[in-house]
């Protein structure tokens, strides 16, 4: 979030000059939006790749550009299987980065095209700009792509 600098109100025609906003007020908005700001930033590391389960393990549909998992050597298709010696469903991936937070990278197994590969994963938060979406409702989300006004 940007800060602007202090708050002021324009004086309105007809009203007394200077009707500035008292400075503890501006102080407590400007705090509460840092406090906003300070919740919605990542507070552990990410994958830097989008995936879904797979038979053994979770499946990199997509690998972000310079995130993570592409320092990593993952590529789109790879099968994840094992994160610090464990093996990992979807589920998984998220617990396993949270619970290791504390360290540089974890130790990761994967499989590309049946060969096994090692390697480490860096373990850093996501960039600022970074946003996570989930389906929340499958079957909502199905109707509204089955409606025939999405096709119009």
């Amino acid at each position: 979030m940007t800060d602007t600098g202090s708050v002021t109100r324009q004086p309105e025609w007809g009203s007394k000059a200077g009707n500035s906003a008292p400075s503890s007020q501006v102080e407590g908005v400007k705090d509460a939006q840092a406090a906003e700001a300070d919740t919605d930033a990542p507070t552990q590391p990410w994958l830097g790749a989008l995936f879904d389960d797979a038979p053994g393990g979770v499946r990199l549909m997509q690998v972000l550009s310079g995130g993570p998992a592409e320092r990593a050597g993952l590529a789109a298709g790879d099968i994840l299987i094992a994160m610090n010696g464990l093996s990992v469903n979807k589920v998984d991936v998220e617990n396993h980065l949270a619970r290791h937070a504390d360290l540089e990278s974890i130790g990761i197994h994967y499989f590309r095209l049946g060969q096994l590969h090692d390697s480490q994963l860096p373990l850093e938060l996501a960039p600022e700009d970074t946003a996570a979406l989930q389906v929340v409702d499958g079957n909502r989300l199905s109707q509204w792509l089955a409606d025939s006004r999405m096709h119009a």
